[in-house]
């Protein structure tokens, strides 16, 4: 068996903001935000000051080029990892679990496999690729890597993509499954992880560690 790590092709997040909605309504809205190339990714879910209502939710996603494992390889194993950021000064807030939340990695689809777009927002699966990562059990500091392992469903995304892209999404248990928090006047789940682009010391980079097969190569024999 042969071990591969890989990193992102892309990630980022798609997100709206400043809804004053109902939790289902929230969760349905259209995107209005869909960047890349941060230092940090983020998911979230924010109550607004006003009772029952919330402003903002924000889905990630994370792409990564596994077609070097080839076919007709067999992946038998997965693990997702990362590394949370607990004092994220871009958004101004630090890593926050008001919600006594869990997080979900699920297939996605979105539009590109180059960049993201609004419309991403709605292009998350449901198909939950590893168990749920408890937030109350993760270490946040900045060097720890949490992981998660693929399960049947998410070692069978790997096993698809293996000649293309294998493409995850993260967000909110709660936003996933329309499970709606206890209100509490700007509460929130937000978690920054660490993306791509490497500009903070240290190897940060989310990362795709597969077992697999090695692709048969034939040989010649000469009699």
């Amino acid at each position: 068996m042969t071990v591969t790590v890989f990193y992102p092709s892309l990630d980022g997040y798609t997100g709206v903001t400043d809804q004053g909605a109902t939790f289902a309504n929230l969760r349905s809205a259209s995107g209005s935000a869909s960047p890349t190339g941060g230092a940090a990714w983020f998911y979230q879910i924010k109550a607004s000051t006003t009772t029952n209502r919330y402003d903002h939710c924000r889905r990630a996603y994370c792409l990564f080029d596994t077609s070097s494992i080839g076919a007709p390889a067999t992946v038998s194993a997965a693990t997702f990892g990362f590394i949370g950021d607990h004092t994220d000064a871009a958004d101004g807030v630090a890593f926050i679990n008001d919600f006594a939340d869990s997080m979900s990695l699920v297939n996605a689809n979105p539009a590109s496999d180059d960049d993201l777009v609004n419309a991403d927002f709605g292009n998350l699966g449901t198909t939950i690729q590893a168990p749920n990562l408890l937030l109350s059990g993760l270490t946040i500091d900045q060097n720890t890597v949490s992981y998660f392992t693929l399960n049947a469903a998410g070692v069978a995304t790997v096993q698809a993509a293996r000649t293309g892209i294998s493409k995850f999404g993260i967000l909110s248990t709660r936003d996933l499954v329309n499970n709606e928090p206890t209100w509490g006047s700007a509460d929130q789940t937000h978690l920054a992880i660490y993306s791509m682009e490497e500009s903070e010391s240290g190897e940060k980079r989310p990362r795709l560690t597969v077992t697999h097969t090695s692709p048969f190569t034939p040989k010649v024999i000469m009699f």
